[in-house]
């Protein structure tokens, strides 16, 4: 329930994001803690996604491009001849992704719903200054609300299907209804172990790696302090931290395969990058040929570490059927 990684990185996030964010944590309230954990202001930090070179490893693995994002692989591949189309994206965040769909012309509706209001404030500017009439985002909480029967024809999650819990009731039930017959579902998601608990092997292979990196490379975000080991967090600073964070990964995969077609799977691994960037990720995105070499180096590393172990994320299409 409790690591030595939770004395650790609460250390570093009360010197990196000052004492307001950790006594925001501190109540009972369940969407209050969500709330701090993706505010706005609270938010900036350093991780895999920070880094070019990462996103277009995962592109070349999706589309066979690095500079080809799986918005426009799968909008050519499967909706090539289609229009009128209707998405829904939950857990859509500040809508960075719904709306690279929105300049399809296959579309006629796209909305996005997340129980986080200033996330949805920034999406709706987003898509204002788009100019696409296509493209709503509204503050919402799925758990409390009716969705049309047999209405959407793209479900969207990206990295935010592993927030939701009781997943067979809502993938085989309450989404599998508003979704037609032969619609899809497309997610961009982490799998890996609930509550990211990392295994010791997973540990062991990202500290190697640390431990062989020069400290330029290890400086912690908005600090001086060096980050020599990376650790699994424990349960319960997980649930404090953010109650929604991971909580049934582990059964996402199972779900959908238990209640839909599979079209595409694609493994995407990140076992080794996720624990190994988090908090340092800014010091490798200078582009620099030293950097790129060490980078190339990290991959070959995970790339060995996924021979022998299931990947914690995936690309996938599923039908329903």
């Amino acid at each position: 329930m409790i690591t030595k990684g939770d004395i650790v990185e609460t250390y570093f996030k009360l010197k990196q994001r000052g004492s307001e964010y950790i006594f925001s944590k501190l109540t009972s309230s369940f969407n209050a803690r969500i709330n701090s954990t993706f505010s706005i202001k609270q938010s900036q930090s350093s991780n895999y996604w920070n880094i070019a070179e990462v996103k277009e490893r995962w592109n070349i693995m999706i589309t066979g491009n690095k500079g080809e994002e799986y918005a426009n692989y799968v909008a050519k591949k499967h909706f090539n001849n289609s229009s009128g189309l209707k998405m829904l994206s939950l857990a859509c965040g500040a809508g960075s992704h719904e709306i690279k769909f929105a300049q399809y012309h296959n579309f006629s509706e796209i909305t996005g719903i997340d129980l986080v209001a200033n996330l949805i404030d920034e999406a709706n500017a987003k898509a204002k200054a788009s100019n696409f009439a296509n493209l709503h985002y509204q503050t919402g909480d799925i758990y409390n609300m009716r969705f049309p029967e047999n209405y959407y024809d793209v479900l969207l999650f990206h990295s935010g299907l592993h927030h939701f819990n009781n997943l067979d009731n809502l993938l085989g039930k309450i989404l599998k209804s508003t979704l037609k017959k032969n619609g899809i579902i497309v997610i961009h998601e982490y799998v890996g172990p609930n509550r990211i608990s990392w295994t010791k092997e997973q540990l062991r292979e990202t500290n190697l790696i640390l431990s062989s990196l020069p400290n330029k490379y290890k400086t912690r975000f908005n600090l001086k302090n060096i980050k020599n080991k990376a650790y699994r967090p424990g349960k319960l600073r997980m649930i404090i931290s953010d109650p929604s964070e991971a909580v049934e990964s582990s059964n996402i995969l199972p779900v959908l395969h238990k209640h839909y077609e599979t079209v595409e799977e694609v493994f995407l691994g990140g076992n080794i990058i996720m624990p190994l960037f988090k908090d340092i990720a800014h010091n490798f995105t200078d582009g620099s040929t030293e950097t790129k070499n060490i980078l190339e180096s990290i991959f070959e590393r995970e790339d060995s570490f996924l021979k022998t172990h299931t990947s914690d994320f995936v690309f996938g299409i599923y039908r329903n059927i």
